[in-house]
């Protein structure tokens, strides 16, 4: 199992609240209203298999599909799923779906894009613009999109192992937004004015086939703002930590104790923390050593830490990767909390790793990577806040065997 930021396949627990992305061969290995793309289930087109052909409908014949599901919706979904069709086959809409774009995808004649998913491919593309966000002579990708109100955007690009980078521009060359830093999907959320045009550049580091989905956010879940959700990310995608409806997407839970037992606030500058010590690690494994991918829930007290046992059960090293997300990220502080640090310890209790904010001033929980485990190895990750005399009713420890 791997988080989105890693790979798009994620499966979890039945009783955790995340939606569930299944791997596939083709359209029969996928639930209904879900069609197979790039090896991974995706949601149908709005429209697909409601009107056919030219958007002829159910019961409403060839005449309105025709005309107006030719020019709105087959040129940019041709095929299935043209025009989203309110009447069941009239053509009306935007024609959501996947199909050929029209436009080059240059800043001239940017592809034009639409809500839900269009495909594309970056080999043999030119370079036709640098950005802040990406990297210059690189294969491009332009995508346009016209708001026809006011809206909270958000695009999401899959690449399915391609090395791309995704940027939201107002203009071609003027860069608004960066895609997430985190490997695997690449995600930019956007506030658009009505009949405004934002683009999206898909920058091909290592080019490749890849998806590009534009969702509209709606409601506060996903507003960057915490009004009561259990964890709020700025997003609505799946697979990251905090699922579409703004919830953990745990799959376990940490267990008490699993320190020393004796929470002390303060900060050791020597070790960096104090309640890490041979009792610390005997409870860590008495409670079972995570040796397989997961989300463990927790919280830390005043002088709490929270010390989990990690196992490579395998014959060779694996890179492993730690991240904490909290009930508000980017992790921005509040009221002084709000801050992470992970320490790493071998089995004779020496530090071996640490990781402490993401960004300064800009993303205060941790994230761990270029680590690896050997084979048969067990490691000791401690959990904390910084300074250990504050608090964080929730969090999440990503993690990831890479």
């Amino acid at each position: 199992m791997r988080w989105c930021w890693c790979l798009p396949i994620l499966l979890i627990a039945a009783n955790c609240d995340v939606a569930v992305t299944l791997s596939c061969a083709d359209d029969a290995d996928c639930p209904a209203a879900q069609v197979c793309d790039l090896d991974v289930c995706v949601p149908a087109a709005e429209g697909e298999g409601e009107g056919e052909g030219e958007g002829e409908g159910e019961g409403e014949g060839e005449g309105e599909g025709e005309g107006e599901g030719e020019g709105e919706g087959e040129g940019e979904g041709e095929g299935e799923g043209e025009g989203e069709g309110e009447g069941e086959g009239e053509g009306e809409g935007e024609g959501e779906g996947e199909g050929e774009p029209t436009g080059d995808g240059t800043c001239a004649v940017p592809f034009d894009a639409r809500l839900g998913v269009q495909a594309g491919d970056t080999t043999g593309a030119p370079d036709v613009t640098g950005t802040a966000c990406g990297t210059d002579a690189d294969p491009d990708h332009v995508w346009s999109y016209t708001a026809p109100r006011s809206m909270r955007l958000q695009a999401v690009l899959h690449s399915n192992g391609a090395d791309q980078e995704l940027s939201a521009m107002s203009a071609c060359h003027i860069d608004i937004a960066c895609g997430s830093v985190f490997p695997g999907d690449r995600v930019v959320v956007v506030d658009v004015a009505a009949l405004e045009t934002v683009w999206f550049v898909v920058d091909a580091v290592n080019p490749g086939p890849y998806r590009l989905t534009l969702t509209e956010i709606v409601g506060t879940c996903g507003n960057g703002v915490q009004d009561g959700e259990q964890c709020e990310d700025g997003n609505v995608m799946p697979g990251d930590g905090c699922s579409a409806t703004c919830s953990f997407e745990s799959t376990a839970s940490e267990i008490e104790p699993n320190d020393d037992g004796e929470p002390d606030t303060g900060f050791d500058f020597g070790s960096g923390v104090n309640d890490f010590d041979d009792t610390a690690m005997s409870n860590a494994i008495a409670n079972g050593a995570f040796t397989s991918d997961a989300a463990v829930r927790g919280g830390l007290g005043a002088g709490d830490e929270d010390v989990y046992a990690i196992r490579n059960p395998g014959a060779v090293d694996v890179p492993l990767e730690l991240r904490t997300i909290t009930f508000l990220n980017p992790c921005i502080l509040v009221d002084g909390t709000n801050d992470t640090v992970i320490h790493v310890y071998d089995d004779l209790g020496y530090e071996v790793a640490m990781a402490d904010d993401i960004e300064p001033s800009v993303d205060a929980c941790s994230w761990l990577t270029g680590f690896t485990l050997p084979a048969g190895q067990t490691v000791y990750v401690d959990v904390s806040v910084y300074g250990d005399v504050r608090t964080i009713d929730r969090y999440l420890l990503l993690i990831d065997f890479r």
